[in-house]
């Protein structure tokens, strides 16, 4: 690896991580303030079969 590329890797990897910081602080206010409701496991997984098997059809 180049030192550009080394270097670039960083800011990517920086950039990544400022990212995902955002994309969680999003989900978390969604989460208190009501607009996005939480589902245990067995619901989660349930609504997924459900959902997959309807593209079966």
């Amino acid at each position: 690896m180049t030192i550009a590329e080394a270097i670039t890797a960083e800011e990517t990897r920086a950039e990544i991580e400022a990212a995902w910081r955002d994309e969680l602080r999003n989900r978390i206010s969604d989460v208190e303030n009501g607009r996005v409701e939480l589902a245990d496991h067995e619901t989660t997984v349930a609504m997924a079969r459900e959902l997959l098997a309807g593209r079966k059809k």
